[in-house]
């Protein structure tokens, strides 16, 4: 299921991550959420995945309650997830993304505010301006899927997400 194929995806980066921070001495700034085991088999809608209990705040709540500790922590968050891009970046094939993706997704937005003509000529425009951009693999990084535990680390939770995006 599509489920399944999300936390597999997620396992595997979050292994060969945990594996290039444990290369640099990043180890006490940053970390992952271990994965443990996965429920359900392929027929399962709804998969699961079972995690090693981490204590800390999440970075929202963080941010929300207390914005003196919650800036260095959201600080934190955007170095490791530079740290997350620079090496996938630099070890694993980006897949170039699809014209018609880029085309979906901001149509989507556009159909709200233009006609029909004009979306498909700016996306167009659009599509040429950022056919030279660097691409990254999206990330589903808000700031619920951050923990910081009360050392100041910061720790990722789940950081799997799909397709590609041009930096900026």
């Amino acid at each position: 299921t599509a489920a399944r194929v999300s936390l597999e995806r997620d396992e595997s980066r979050t292994r060969y991550l945990s594996g290039a921070l444990a290369r640099t001495s990043l180890g006490e700034k940053f970390g992952f959420i271990d994965h443990l085991a996965m429920t359900g088999d392929d027929s399962d809608a709804d998969a699961t995945s079972i995690r090693r209990y981490a204590n800390g705040a999440v970075l929202r709540t963080l941010l929300e309650t207390s914005p003196a500790e919650g800036r260095p922590a959201l600080t934190g968050a955007v170095g490791f997830l530079a740290f997350v891009h620079a090496h996938e970046s630099a070890e694993l094939p980006i897949p170039t993304p699809r014209q018609d993706v880029r085309e979906r997704e901001l149509g989507y937005w556009l159909r709200s505010v233009v006609d029909s003509g004009t979306r498909l000529r700016l996306v167009r425009e659009w599509f040429g301006l950022v056919s030279e951009v660097p691409i990254f693999r999206r990330r589903d990084a808000h700031s619920m899927n951050w923990l910081v535990e009360s050392t100041g680390r910061v720790l990722a939770v789940d950081l799997e997400s799909h397709g590609t995006r041009p930096a900026g």
